[in-house]
This record gives structure tokens, sequence and C-alpha cells, in this order.
């Protein structure tokens, strides 16, 4: 008896099924024939039985049927899904590509328009009021300017139980020698919380010492920019002060 329910319900599904593929036949049937082909991607999903395989599938169920059609289904789009995947990858790596070639673009351009705006600035560089001796106006690089505005500088310092980790050159174009001191205090992790001018003397053309204000002095603000950015070893005390010098020798 079971048997016979099983193969009832088995040709009441193919009966449907049949039923459905008649009707969408009949409705591509009716619809107006055009001129030119247009592609498409719909498509009608239409199942073959061969009699050859009738006896088995008379001795599945129902829902063993409906199980198996299912799970072709459900390979097919987890193969489309995976395909699709494999293209997003392809695509992410050439967006990427694009993307770090943009940003490299991008550095130079902002590279190029800092230099044209230093150009523009006539190079200052905190430098306001220096002569300007005329030379090299056209700075490209910064291996120009180094050549241009590293003077003969030296530095020697007076700094209780700690010794210098960095001890900056001063960059300059001044006209004038001289020397300057400097009054630094450096804290427990070695950086200098105040430089004060103590005192700057400045020979004039003659070699003859001048006194000069800090405002109106070049060899004054190389030497204290310099100060500023000393590092010294680190140490207990919350405060070290001490002193800095500079001998500069004119530029020329």
């Amino acid at each position: 008896m079971g048997i016979l329910v099983s193969r009832r319900q088995f040709w009441v599904a193919m009966t449907i099924t049949l039923a459905l593929h008649a009707a969408i036949l009949f409705v591509l049937s009716v619809q107006p024939l055009r001129s030119e082909s247009v592609p498409s991607n719909q498509f009608v999903s239409v199942d073959f039985i061969d009699e050859s395989s009738m006896e088995e599938l008379e001795e599945q169920s129902f829902e063993e049927v409906i199980q198996s059609r299912l799970n072709e289904q459900v390979a097919n789009l987890a193969a489309n899904e995976g395909a699709e995947r494999s293209g997003d990858r392809r695509s992410s790596a050439s967006e990427m590509q694009g993307l770090s070639q943009s940003v490299e673009a991008e550095l130079r351009a902002m590279e190029k328009a800092e230099f044209e705006r230093l150009a523009s600035e006539q190079k200052e560089f905190d430098l306001a009021g220096v002569p300007n001796d005329g030379a090299n106006d056209d700075i490209r690089t910064l291996t120009e300017w180094d050549k241009r505005y590293d003077g003969q500088v030296t530095v020697s310092y007076i700094l209780e139980g700690r010794m210098h980790r960095t001890l900056p050159v001063p960059g300059y174009k001044c006209q004038v020698a001289g020397t300057v001191s400097i009054v630094i205090k450096v804290s427990n992790d070695g950086r200098v919380s105040s430089a004060k001018i103590f005192d700057v003397t400045v020979f004039d053309a003659l070699g003859q010492p001048k006194l000069e204000s800090e405002a109106d002095n070049c060899i004054a603000r190389a030497a204290l920019e310099s100060a500023r950015a000393s590092i010294f070893d680190a140490a207990v005390v919350e405060t070290t002060e001490g002193r800095l010098n500079y001998r500069f020798l004119a530029q020329k």
C-alpha cells in the first residue's frame, strides 16, 4: 500500500511539472516575433527524465526526489558564487595597484608644490632679515639648500653630568663672524626645556668686536634655533642648567 502511495505522489508531481512547462512554452509561442534577435540572459530550466532511470525514480520517495533536485541547485549556486569571488579578488588587486600609483603621483606633486612655495617666499626659512647675496636663487632640492647654508661653525657646551646625544650645527647665511653663548635648561628626559641668549659678540669688516641686539643679529637666531633642538643624556635630576657656545665664521 505504501508503494502505491509513493508512486501516486510521484506521478502527481510529474503531471504538475509537465503542466507548468507546457504553460511556459505556450506563453513563449504566442509572443510576437522580432526582426532582430536580442541577446538575453534569461532561461527556462527544463528537466528531462530518461526512461532507463524510471525504475530508479519509482523506488525513491517523493521527498527524496525533491531533495536531490535541491542539492543540485545548491551546488550550482555555490560554484557560481566561487567564480564571482575569484573575479572580485582580481578586481581588488587591480584597484590597489591603481591606488598606489595615484598616491605616489600625489606625493610627487606635493613635493614639487612645496619647493615652488619656498622659492616664491625667497627661501627665508625663519631667517627673515638675512641679507640676500644673490647667489643660487633657484633652489630645487634639499641638497642644494644644505650646500648653500651650511657654514663653518664650532659648538661646545658646559653641562655637568650630561653628555650630548644630538648637537645640531646651525645652518645659516650670515655675512658676519662672531660668537654666541646661550644658557640652557635640560629636563630629565634630555631635551632642552629653556634656551636664552646670554652673550653675543660680532665682528665688523675690520675684525673689531661689535655688540648687537638679538633681534637684529643673524648668528644669534641661528644659534638659538640649534640650541633648542639639542638633546642630551637623560638623568634622574629634573633640570640641569648649562651653557652652549657657538663660534661662527663669516659667509663669503
